[in-house]
Order: C-alpha cells, then structure tokens, then sequence
C-alpha cells in the first residue's frame, strides 16, 4: 500500500515538473512581451488624451485615467510575474507587506480601470442627451470630480486587500481562508464584475 502510494506521488511530481517548466516560460516571454507592448500603448494612449487640444474634453480625462490604471495593473500583475518566473523566488510568500500591497494595487488599478470606463458611458451620455441642463455636466471640471469620488471610491472599497489577506504556507498570498473573507471576496469579484458592465449597458442604451 505504501509503495503504491509513493509510486504515484513520484508519478505527479515528475508530470508535474515538465508543467511547472512550461508555465514558467510562458510567464518568462509571452508576459514580457505583454508587458513591453502594454507600457507602450498605455503611455501613448495618455500623451494623447492629455494634448492641449484634447484636455477640453471631459472624456480625454477619462481615457487617459483608464490607461494609467492598465499601467499600475502591468507593474503589480505583470511586471511582479515577470521577476517571479526569471528569479525563481516569490517574494509574496515570504514577505506580508509585499504580498498585501501587491494585492491592494492590484485590485485598485483594475477596479479604477473599470471605474472610469462606467465615467465613458456616462459622459456619452451627457452629451447626447436631449436636455440642455445634462449636457453641460459634460465639462473638464465634472471630469475631475468625477475622478477624484472615482479614485477615492476604488481605494475604500478595495481596503480589505491588505486587512485579510496573509502568507498561508505552500499556498502563498491569499485571503484568510478560515473566516467568512473567502464568501466576501466572491460577492466582491461579482459586484466588480457584473457592475460595471450593468452600467455600461445601461448608459449605451440610454445613449442610443
């Protein structure tokens, strides 16, 4: 019974290892690559939108927002990966104040990503509104406020990053397992999921 035992544990340890080797030159080139081509375009997209001819437009703000979230995403998601699969060493299994701020950033820059597309809708539909009153919010100063209650939201409500999550041994950096965070981080992914694209819809609706 042992020996049969230790005969397929050597059996998933050996398919495992050729595995564990390709997912990490996949990581290795291919996050690279996307790393590269995402710092990129992500920069050209803000020189761009922040030209003096565009920074009337409330929507360039709004733009250029979006991509400065893409761009914290590629440096805590990506960049992070990038480092992890060439060195060898995961500094988010060891470390609990690298593995929550990563986490934080994370969410933080992919929530206001999606954030600032909702403001998109929204400013589109400002300004094909048949009321004169709406379309007037459509101005750079309402951008800005708009970014500020924007950012200042995605930093509350992504706090409980770095209150819950820990170092769980071979797991690595995850939410406190034995407490009610794992069924509040699924209602968060589906509020943050589902939200906005409820309000894009909406607003592209109300739009056409």
């Amino acid at each position: 019974m042992n020996n049969s035992s230790s005969t397929s544990t050597t059996r998933i340890t050996t398919t495992a290892s050729p595995l564990v080797s390709i997912q990490n030159l996949i990581t290795q080139y291919t996050f690279l690559v996307i790393f590269i081509l995402g710092n990129i375009s992500n920069l050209a997209n803000i020189l761009v939108f922040l030209q003096k001819s565009l920074r009337t437009n409330a929507c360039s703000w709004y733009f250029a927002c979006v991509s400065l979230g893409h761009l914290v995403f590629l440096y805590f998601g990506c960049f992070t990966r990038i480092i992890t699969a060439w060195s060898g060493y995961d500094l988010s299994r060891t470390s609990i104040i690298y593995c929550r701020i990563r986490i934080y950033f994370l969410t933080i820059s992919l929530l206001t990503a999606r954030c600032f597309l909702c403001f998109i809708s929204i400013d589109r539909w400002m300004v094909t509104s048949r009321r004169h009153t709406i379309r007037q919010l459509s101005t750079t100063k309402t951008a800005r406020w708009f970014i500020l209650i924007g950012l200042g939201f995605c930093i509350l409500f992504s706090i409980n990053f770095p209150i819950w999550y820990q170092i769980e041994g071979t797991r690595g950096c995850i939410g406190a397992p034995d407490t009610f965070y794992p069924l509040f981080y699924t209602i968060y992914n589906l509020v943050i999921t589902i939200g906005p694209f409820i309000i894009m819809i909406l607003f592209s609706l109300l739009v056409l």
